[in-house]
């Protein structure tokens, strides 16, 4: 599953940061990525897809907050 989850956001890392290249090369945003100053391509690919399936020690976050993964999910969500 890591392994699957790491390629995919892998991949689509590239993609935006491809896209963003060709089309926005004097986004602020990017630009700041890009200077080393703050954040990163992660940032970005966040913000530009989804956040998705989140990966810890090569599985899926676990129900470790009373039947839910984090605090602000319903309890038993899947």
């Amino acid at each position: 599953v890591g392994k699957i989850l790491g390629d995919g956001e892998n991949d689509g890392r590239k993609i935006i940061e491809n896209y963003i290249k060709e089309n926005w090369s004097d986004n602020s945003l990017y630009s700041i990525i890009k200077s080393g100053s703050k954040g990163s391509m992660i940032n970005i690919q966040q913000i530009m897809s989804a956040v998705g399936q989140q990966s810890i020690w090569g599985s899926r976050i676990g129900d470790d907050f009373t039947n839910r993964s984090l605090p602000h999910f319903p309890k038993f969500d899947e």
